[in-house]
């Protein structure tokens, strides 16, 4: 479950995986400027959704326009998503960008994956 509330610039995430579960707390800062490096397109530009039914993961292809990106900066993060299966904690400081979102988008038949 994602939550999102627009506080000016910035923009406040909260999600929590089940009632006792993995969670997490994000407010990120709209630099403004556009970011479209290799390296930020790599991140975002995907276009499959996973999804989980009757015990097996399905992939559905997406089609949708290039999110149009600008560079954000994170003023605060708090999770436990990382830690919950065992794995280490961020090392570095985290990439942000944030996106007015995308015109239409296209799904097609889901397949077994």
């Amino acid at each position: 479950m994602t939550a999102a509330a627009p506080d000016g610039p910035d923009c406040h995430y909260t999600g929590r995986h089940r009632p006792s579960g993995p969670e997490y707390d994000l407010v990120v800062r709209n630099a403004g400027a556009a970011a479209a490096g290799s390296l930020d397109l790599w991140l975002t530009e995907r276009f499959h959704a996973y999804s989980l039914r009757a015990g097996h993961l399905w992939r559905t292809p997406v089609r949708r326009e290039p999110w149009p990106l600008r560079k954000a900066s994170v003023l605060s993060l708090a999770q436990s998503l990382t830690r919950a299966p065992g794995l280490p904690g961020p090392c570095a400081e985290p990439l942000a960008h944030t996106s007015l979102g995308v015109g239409p988008v296209a799904l097609g038949p889901a397949r077994p994956a």
